[in-house]
């Protein structure tokens, strides 16, 4: 008896798989805000060079929010009075960005503007004193308060490259410490890390920090996103794991929508930096009593990084951030203990609501609570508002503690027996099919590990080197991760570059969100459908070429951002499908590092896309050049891959490599037998193995010792052995 077989009894995505699914899912929101805040930090802000006897008069031009037409007006009589202007292009007279009149301002007059203004001999110089931003849509961007203008214009792309390389990273380290020591562990190790990284980065104080902590948050965010689908997912039965993988990419989606709603309000990058940070707090919520993590949910509270043992002392009720090695201490548990308070019924509630909430979190911030009394009393009160029945984020915490398991699919693969069949036995129960799980089940689950075990451990260990040595297999695995390549690199060049098609940026940005929900549901039935996975992935990725293509020809404004998000909605739809589709063409003792290969392929593109955007420097359509070519080759590319709808999947090497034969052998792969019966497939098998190396023009030369055999390939999918 396998896993999938328990899982198919309890039933395959039931309440509690969706309960689960949804808790861990949910981290995709914040997930979809770090991976593309940049787009915001990174805003364009108008620019040109400071004076610095004017800096008093600058200062004195009021604030943009007040009076926003005084603001501007006051800016740019000042520009206008030393700035000189430079021909673009498409032969339009701009102010400079990066010159400036070379004079002494200290006495500036009307006279003067008139005199450098007439004469010629007036030569500019670089801007040795600064700059000044317009500050009027945004009050402050990564650009604006590390000058990351003229010479260092690139270096916000630069940026966003080594974001991706964190995300390299991330999918490696993550990855493998959840094989270690859990998924459930390694989840909150990834979420803690996110917060914290994201948290610092709003504090930031030069752009070198900034990249930084970016980094780190781009290790954290794809690691906290692919183990949330792990512990998903590993519980979830096979024929609804394709539906699994649409709605957690929703999340994502969802978080890119929301991104741009919350960037519309919150126009200071630092501040936004913080407003996003603050959901992942409530992940911390969702860890189990019985975790064995420093953390629990007190009786009139939360304790949070405290031993469960002394939160069960007669006189401990609630820790806020505690050292754990303080708290281990004896001697210091008097200074750390938070003793009860409760407000009598008669007395009002200190706190009644979120911006109490709120404004209480800001005083503390800012250090305006200060003694002991009033720290206690605004922790207890943060987490016990209206009563203990009717604070919303104790009551979130009591229901998301409970469904945030290990995956007993990890605990079985360790031989952690017990606690996997707690959690078989707990899903049975919610999903009510009690009665359908068999009797020793696992029992059964411990036969067929130890045999699988005895099997691998006979088996010659595989490596992704292994992909490549035979000769089908090579080149769909070369396939597979030009494709994935080219999805990541054109998904986030459209993506990061929503600024540039002329519309307003934040409708363009949730419109580029919200087209990757109907692609990934559109995805699915047109892969089950008639056209297959090779027709269904190759149109898509087609689409999405042609229109960048498409928009190179079309001015800037609402045509222009409509083709553009047309091929967003295709390259979103090809890449959810050439995950799965490469997932099934790549035998099963291959499959992981196989997936692997590819998403390490699909990140060198993520990392290389900021960097093809910077080409517009060279010639303004050259990097949609690039994303629309490449992505109609990948396109004709799919259509040389395998067809795996409806196929038995290889679960060998040798069944891997003659799967990868698009057009041979179509019933064997069905799995249908042909008019030679069983021991017919027997001899078909044999020469698949035997002739991996001698390919010619359909025929394979087998050669056995002294005994030569010879299979053609024929039209009808059969072999003849002579």
């Amino acid at each position: 008896m396998k896993f999938d077989d328990i899982v198919i009894d309890i039933g395959e995505f039931g309440p509690y798989q969706i309960k689960v699914f949804l808790m861990v899912g949910l981290i995709g929101i914040p997930v979809g805000f770090n991976q593309m805040a940049q787009v915001f930090y990174a805003s364009k802000v108008d620019h040109w060079c400071a004076i610095e006897e004017w800096t008093s008069q600058l200062d004195n031009c009021g604030d943009p929010k007040v009076d926003r037409g005084t603001y501007l007006d006051c800016i740019h009589t000042l520009r206008n009075m030393s700035i000189p202007q430079e021909e673009d292009d498409n032969g339009n007279f701009m102010f400079s960005k990066c010159s400036k009149y070379n004079m002494v301002f200290s006495n500036w007059t009307d006279d003067n503007y008139v005199y450098v203004d007439q004469n010629p001999d007036v030569e500019p110089i670089g801007c040795d004193e600064g700059w000044v931003y317009d500050r009027s849509e945004n009050p402050r961007t990564i650009i604006s308060d590390f000058n990351l203008v003229c010479d260092k214009r690139s270096a916000p792309d630069i940026a966003q490259s080594i974001f991706f390389a964190g995300v390299l990273v991330g999918s490696f380290a993550y990855g493998s410490l959840s094989d270690i020591i859990g998924r459930y562990y390694a989840y909150y190790i990834a979420v803690a890390m996110l917060f914290t990284f994201s948290l610092v980065t709003a504090f930031s104080p030069n752009f070198g920090v900034y990249i930084f902590f970016r980094f780190f948050i781009a290790a954290a965010n794809l690691g906290s996103f692919l183990i949330a689908f792990v512990i998903g997912t590993e519980l979830v039965g096979p024929s609804k794991r394709v539906i699994a993988n649409c709605i957690i990419q929703c999340f994502f989606a969802i978080g890119y929508m929301l991104l741009a709603v919350v960037a519309f309000f919150v126009r200071d990058w630092r501040k936004l930096q913080l407003t996003i940070v603050a959901p992942i707090f409530l992940f911390f919520l969702t860890m189990p009593n019985d975790s064995g993590f420093p953390f629990s949910l007190g009786e009139n509270g939360i304790a949070f990084i405290a031993p469960a043992r002394l939160a069960k002392h007669p006189r401990y009720i609630d820790a806020f951030i505690a050292p754990i090695r303080l708290v281990k201490d004896p001697k210091y548990i008097d200074f750390l203990r938070i003793r009860s308070w409760k407000t009598s019924s008669s007395s009002p509630d200190q706190f009644t609501g979120v911006l109490e909430i709120l404004n209480s979190l800001l005083n503390v911030v800012r250090g305006q609570v200060s003694s002991f009394y009033d720290k206690k009393m605004f922790y207890e009160t943060l987490f016990n508002v209206g009563g203990h029945n009717h604070n919303p984020l104790r009551q979130y915490a009591q229901v998301a503690s409970s469904f945030v398991p290990e995956s007993a699919r990890w605990l079985i693969s360790k031989q952690k027996y017990d606690r996997a069949s707690k959690i078989i036995c707990r899903a049975a129960k919610v999903n009510k099919k009690e009665g359908k799980l068999p009797e020793n089940f696992m029992e059964e689950i411990k036969k067929t590990e130890e045999m699988h075990s005895n099997e691998d451990s006979a088996t010659k260990t595989v490596t992704f080197i292994d992909l490549f040595r035979t000769p089908n297999l090579r080149k769909s695995t070369l396939n597979f991760m030009y494709n994935w390549f080219i999805n990541s690199l054109v998904y986030y060049g459209l993506s990061l570059s929503t600024s540039d098609l002329g519309s307003n940026v934040y409708i363009a940005f949730f419109i580029s969100g919200a087209v990757e929900i109907p692609a990934y549901f559109i995805g699915v039935p047109m892969m089950e459908s008639r056209l297959g996975r090779r027709y269904s992935t190759s149109l898509c990725e087609l689409l999405g070429g042609i229109a960048c293509l498409m928009t190179i020809f079309l001015p800037l404004g609402v045509w222009k951002t409509g083709i553009a998000m047309i091929g967003k909605f295709g390259i979103s739809a090809s890449f959810s499908l050439v995950y799965i589709y490469a997932a099934e063409v790549i035998p099963t003792p291959l499959r992981s590092v196989g997936v692997g290969v590819c998403s390490t392929a699909a990140r060198v593109g993520g990392i290389l896309s900021p960097l093809i955007l910077l080409l517009d420097e060279v010639w303004k359509p050259l990097p949609l050049i690039i994303f629309g070519s490449s992505a109609i080759i990948g396109g004709l590319l799919v259509l040389l891959l395998p067809e795996s709808r409806g196929k038995m999947l290889p679960e060998t090497i040798e069944e891997g490599e003659i799967f990868s034969i698009f057009f041979c052998p179509e019933k064997w792969q069905t799995g249908e037998v042909s008019r030679y019966g069983d021991q017919r497939r027997a001899e078909c098998l044999l020469i698949v193995v035997l002739t991996t190396k001698f390919y010619k023009h359909g025929t394979y030369h087998v050669f056995e010792g002294s005994e030569h055999r010879k299979g053609v390939c024929c039209k009808k999918s059969e072999y003849i052995v002579s």
